[in-house]
């Protein structure tokens, strides 16, 4: 009943990213199954900074969202709070509240439908996940779009524009719907890396596909910071500097044409002027080979 977002043409939801057709894509090697195996677990989520503050501040507040394939007014609370455990685990829930609990975070998790937003009208729901006595505490709360978007200002320190055209490629209706607003959705962070038993942050890793005819070796944070993504790598970085303690934070670069190397990077420095240090190409892994992801994995983490 709860779907995880996908990346797909904002235009025409069924034309997906390429991706390397050998290897496939970090989602694929980074699994928590495989994370476990080297005491470890990954979580994903939506981040605020607020860029009206000097410096910029990270606002405490993260969302995780997930697609319904149910019109959310059929449901009740209790039918919602059933659903959200089934699909995420209780256990996950409860090391995904800790965690924030611990870091001075909110948690919500956002449930919507992927209708045309702007066209169609519904409610969203939000299901804030706290820590309780007897394990995980989820409050249900129904709001509209234009409420959304008013919190999506209020926690980003005013309006946030992606541009006239808004996103070619989004993880759902809702997010490509709203780059064409003052109240583009939130950036995420693609993985952070918690030590399973202390959960501890450990690295933050930031996919970048390349999809270029230049070669991997050639990627590098100078060629997209300060220009053009300096707010990209900024944020990241002020995420970086809240958890604690303080992380690795990590650029992954890997192609979508058949070569077989990836390219990883660690990123120095405070936000304003981020610095590229300790790179090193690594063979990719081969798609479907479980032995080979892990191997993967196992080098990336080496590294840290």
């Amino acid at each position: 009943m709860l779907q995880k977002p996908f990346l797909a043409r904002c235009d025409n939801r069924k034309l997906l990213p390429r991706e390397n057709p050998v290897a496939g894509a970090p989602e694929h090697w980074f699994t928590n199954p495989i994370l476990s195996e080297f005491g470890k677990v990954g979580i994903s989520f939506d981040f605020f900074v607020n860029w009206s503050l000097n410096p910029y501040q990270l606002t405490p507040n993260i969302w995780i969202k997930r697609i319904l394939n149910v019109p959310p007014a059929s449901l009740t609370d209790s039918d919602i709070q059933k659903i959200l455990i089934n699909s995420e685990g209780e256990d996950y829930l409860l090391l995904l509240a800790t965690y924030a609990e611990r870091q001075g975070l909110r948690l919500t998790y956002l449930l919507f439908r992927d209708i045309k937003w702007g066209k169609e009208a519904e409610d969203i729901i939000g299901v804030t996940v706290t820590r309780s006595n007897s394990g995980v505490s989820l409050a249900v709360q129904r709001i509209t779009l234009d409420i959304l978007q008013r919190t999506i200002r209020t926690h980003s320190g005013g309006e946030v524009r992606v541009g006239e055209k808004g996103l070619t490629y989004g993880t759902s209706e809702l997010e490509c719907y709203l780059s064409t607003t003052n109240s583009a959705y939130p950036g995420d962070v693609d993985l952070v890396v918690l030590d399973v038993e202390t959960l501890d942050p450990e690295v933050i890793l930031e996919y970048k596909k390349h999809n270029l005819s230049t070669s991997i070796s050639e990627q590098k944070l100078g060629n997209y910071y300060p220009h053009p993504d300096r707010r990209k790598y900024d944020r990241l970085a002020i995420l970086r500097d809240h958890l604690k303690p303080i992380p690795v934070l990590l650029n992954l670069y890997y192609p979508t044409n058949p070569e077989t190397n990836a390219c990883i990077e660690i990123v120095d420095g405070e936000p304003g002027k981020l610095v590229p240090s300790n790179r090193e190409l690594i063979a990719l892994p081969k798609k479907g080979d479980i032995d080979s992801y892990r191997a993967f994995v196992g080098k990336v983490l080496s590294l840290i």
